[in-house]
């Protein structure tokens, strides 16, 4: 049986991984870092990944890849001010260092309410 990626990422997880001991894990073990690498070369032609979203994006299963793909498209089109907002924090969320974009976001909106 061939395992998938967010099969191997759910069986660390059932364990009691998460945050950066799960990707600390998922670094070790062999048989993911295999099917990832293999996964990232069909995504990024598929999705057109460019080097840089490899860069600034960890990617690591298809959601992640789907995600990006529709951030992309949706910003390729006329959309408001605030979903263009929402599109960019949702990305953020791709970013090995989430946090600090939510984190700056919210000091945004609370000092609209001060």
């Amino acid at each position: 049986m061939k395992l998938t990626l967010d099969e191997i990422a759910e069986f660390y997880i059932q364990k009691g991984y998460s945050g950066t001991k799960l990707r600390y894990i998922l670094e070790k073990d062999k048989t993911y870092q295999k099917l990832l690498k293999d996964r990232k070369a069909v995504l990024k032609h598929t999705h057109k990944v460019t080097k840089a979203d490899s860069k600034k994006y960890l990617l690591s299963v298809d959601r992640d890849f789907k995600i990006l793909s529709i951030c992309k498209a949706l910003e390729k089109i006329k959309i408001r001010k605030g979903d263009a907002e929402l599109i960019k924090l949702i990305k953020s969320q791709l970013e090995e260092d989430w946090r600090s974009p939510l984190l700056k976001k919210l000091k945004e909106i609370k000092r609209r309410y001060k």
